[in-house]
């Protein structure tokens, strides 16, 4: 059989030719458009004040020790927490002691009393006998000095008397006011002297912030004002500014604004908290908190309608998929990614979409301040005017085509 060894290399051609042209690239996808809800920002007049820290104390705490010496403790009948009102009595001492020295001092009394009855009659006679000179007159003083002696010695049990009811008054342990026991030490069976502490009590339940302020805020701060504070827990107590300290800290070099709290609430003393003395108002920007987005560290808003790149807005059904080589001849790509065809000397138009058009997003740093009723102040990076994505903003980037849907009442 003849052989035909030119087919080969034309073969060989053919195939390299064939791989020569390009083939058509898959256009790629659009990145869909996010759906996200428009806001702007507002001017409101927000309270200003000073921020501070410091503990919670007592308004005033008692301290109720026992009154007499060498008296056992027979009853506890206060704990710690325990709401007392003045004059309840919180624990007892012994009183068999304290009650047999006073039926003593009772019988001293009635001694007394008999003596200085005596001593009466004696001396009643003596006036009588001194008229007619009966009876002499060193024996009439006596008499009278009797009398007199006798008195001031019934005075005398009877206030020894009074001392022996106020030692047995003693042996009941009371509330000196209302409030809350804050401590006890009292324990049962102990003997205890005069001046032991027994408990603490916080008056009427009052507890105030001592807040601690620079020397240069103080001129700003009166009494009267209001507070708000943050407790530790979340809550959020209101008070008011009844004294401001007079002296500074000479370590610290701050004083004490003391701010009264409403008795019966969420704090308690001992806790440590940061608060606002309110001093003013003024006008600020505001911004809901969910248009705020923290990144790295840094806070961030969406600005819609203008992009860092000079874009502003884009038709939604505009597509970037690259023209199609058919042949030698480059055809482009339709905005549904699919090409137009020849048929002859005729180009068939591809299909158009009709779709809304897209908003471009602007990643922009704000600095922001305080927060309150779900807002955030603004304070620099953002007009009056500026339309700001309110939610939907953690899911964007810099540049970003977004579908619009406004809040009610504010126009496109």
């Amino acid at each position: 059989m003849q052989k035909h060894p030119i087919r080969y290399p034309i073969l060989a051609l053919i195939l390299c030719a064939a791989f020569s042209f390009p083939l058509a690239a898959e256009p790629p996808k659009a990145k869909a458009a996010l759906a996200v809800t428009a806001t702007t920002p507002k001017l409101e007049n927000w309270s200003t004040g000073i921020t501070a820290n410091g503990a919670l104390e007592a308004w005033q705490e008692a301290v109720i020790a026992a009154e007499i010496g060498g008296q056992r403790i027979d009853k506890v009948l206060a704990d710690v927490g325990d709401r007392v009102s003045k004059g309840q009595e919180l624990a007892q001492l012994a009183q068999e002691a304290v009650r047999a020295d006073l039926k003593q001092q009772e019988a001293k009394v009635v001694q007394a009393e008999a003596s200085l009855a005596a001593a009466r009659v004696n001396a009643e006679r003596a006036r009588q006998l001194r008229i007619s000179g009966a009876l002499p007159a060193l024996q009439i003083d006596q008499y009278l000095t009797e009398e007199a002696t006798t008195k001031a010695n019934l005075r005398a049990q009877k206030a020894a008397l009074l001392s022996q009811q106020i030692r047995l008054r003693q042996t009941q342990v009371l509330a000196v006011d209302d409030g809350v026991i804050s401590s006890r030490s009292a324990t049962l069976g102990t003997v205890v002297q005069a001046g032991t502490e027994l408990f603490r009590l916080v008056r009427q339940n009052k507890v105030e912030w001592r807040a601690e302020v620079a020397a240069r805020d103080l001129a700003l701060i009166q009494p009267g004002q209001k507070a708000s504070l943050a407790l530790p827990g979340g809550e959020r107590v209101q008070g008011e500014v009844r004294a401001v300290s007079p002296t500074l800290d000479a370590n610290t070099r701050t004083a004490k604004v003391y701010v009264s709290l409403p008795p019966g609430g969420p704090a308690k003393a001992g806790m440590f908290a940061q608060g606002e003395i309110l001093t003013g108002a003024s006008q600020t920007l505001t911004l809901t908190q969910t248009a705020v987005i923290l990144r790295d560290g840094n806070t961030y808003v969406f600005v819609i309608g203008e992009d860092s790149r000079g874009r502003s807005r884009l038709p939604a059904s505009s597509d970037t998929s690259p023209s199609l080589d058919v042949g030698r001849s480059r055809l482009p790509a339709s905005s549904d990614t699919s090409p137009s065809l020849d048929v002859g000397r005729s180009r068939l138009p591809a299909s158009s979409d009709t779709s809304p058009s897209l908003d471009v997003v602007s990643q922009r740093p704000v600095r922001i301040g305080r927060r309150g009723d779900k807002r955030v102040e603004i304070v620099e990076g953002l007009t009056a005017d500026a339309r700001v994505v309110a939610t939907g903003g953690a899911f964007l980037n810099d540049g970003d085509s977004v579908q619009v849907v406004d809040e009610p009442g504010m126009p496109r």
